[in-house]
């Protein structure tokens, strides 16, 4: 039997188990629904037992979904997020860790009891463009603090280490802010500087530049000196060559 939608067929009263559907495009076709369904798609039945004619009510197909294509390139990229794990992976350059008096020479590293050791950092800002998931992203990081370390036994000896937080860079002489001033001679020292960095970035789907959660810390050191003790002496000025 091949009766189109609209149009009628021959069933066998209330008692008959299957019914003929309609489906897409495909021909009618015998489908094991219960009698309800035939209600519901092809009218109702009299009741009578005898052969009837029902018009047929092609069923409503479902909706489907339209499959994602995962690799759609038009589809936009998710936003990268730097992170501090990501932050402190960059090769952040500590800057250098400037000792004054000058140290050049390595054989007069050294400063004097009771005079100022002057330091500062020259830390500047810096920019990378790191890929992260796949997408170039920029990164710009700046610093914020400094710890130094003047590692002054002295000091710890008495419980008052010489250590030192900051927002300071420090500045060279004449125009210094920031110095340490040892009381007693060391055989051996020297001076480390841990530099607290923040940063921010930007890349596809950020809006501009969101900031970094998080900070990174670089540590830098100065080579070893000797703190030098000298005792002043009062000296006839005729001795003195020209």
């Amino acid at each position: 039997m091949s009766t189109p939608p609209g149009d009628t067929f021959l069933v066998q009263g209330p008692a008959v188990e299957n019914v003929v559907h309609w489906w897409e495009s495909d021909p009618l076709y015998m489908a094991d629904n219960p009698l309800g369904a035939v209600l519901a798609d092809c009218g109702e039945l009299d009741g009578s037992g005898e052969a009837i004619w029902i018009e047929c009510v092609p069923p409503v197909a479902p909706e489907l979904e339209e499959p994602v294509d995962e690799d759609d390139e038009s589809s936009e990229p998710a936003p990268v997020v730097v992170t501090a794990e990501d932050l402190a992976r960059l090769p952040i350059s500590a800057g250098e860790l400037v000792i004054q008096p000058p140290m050049d020479d390595a054989s007069e590293r050294w400063v004097a009891v009771n005079v100022e050791t002057i330091a500062y950092s020259r830390a500047e800002a810096q920019r990378f463009t790191p890929t992260l998931l796949g997408q170039q992203v920029e990164v710009e990081v700046w610093p914020v603090e400094y710890v130094w370390n003047f590692h002054d036994p002295v000091a710890e000896a008495l419980g008052e280490a010489a250590v030192y937080a900051t927002a300071d860079p420090g500045m060279p002489y004449p125009d210094h802010t920031f110095s340490h001033t040892y009381t007693q001679a060391v055989d051996e020292t020297g001076i480390s500087l841990l530099t607290r960095w923040v940063g921010q970035f930007r890349g596809p789907g950020t809006g501009g530049w969101q900031p970094i959660a998080g900070s990174a810390v670089t540590v830098s050191a100065s080579p070893a000196f000797e703190v030098r003790e000298f005792t002043p002496r009062l000296v006839d000025p005729s001795t003195l060559g020209p």
